[in-house]
């Protein structure tokens, strides 16, 4: 049972985490702060693939590496919109586990 309780744990402290991650993005794009976008596509990049979610993990890096190459607004927004909707088959996937 401990195990279990435990993949619980870990599992909603992940998902929620992520879901406040991405809320913090979307107010640092809107603020124009990329030192705070870098923060938090990295925190979310580590998250990501400490769980397993291997495809939102190398979504995160993509996003940091254009951030650093200077991406344009738009290209940042169609990265956010492919993580976003990244989460949301991992967040799916994470709950048929239990």
């Amino acid at each position: 049972m401990a195990g279990e309780e435990g993949y619980i744990s870990i599992r909603e402290e992940f998902l929620s985490n992520t879901e406040q991650t991405l809320r913090t993005m979307t107010f640092a794009e809107q603020a124009n702060d990329t030192a705070a976008l870098k923060r938090a596509a990295h925190m979310l990049q580590g998250g990501s693939g400490s769980l397993g979610a291997t495809q939102l993990a190398l979504l995160c890096r993509e996003f940091q590496t254009r951030l650093a190459a200077g991406a344009l607004r738009n290209e940042r927004l169609d990265i956010m919109a492919r993580m976003a909707a990244e989460f949301a088959v991992v967040h799916r996937a994470l709950l048929e586990l239990s």
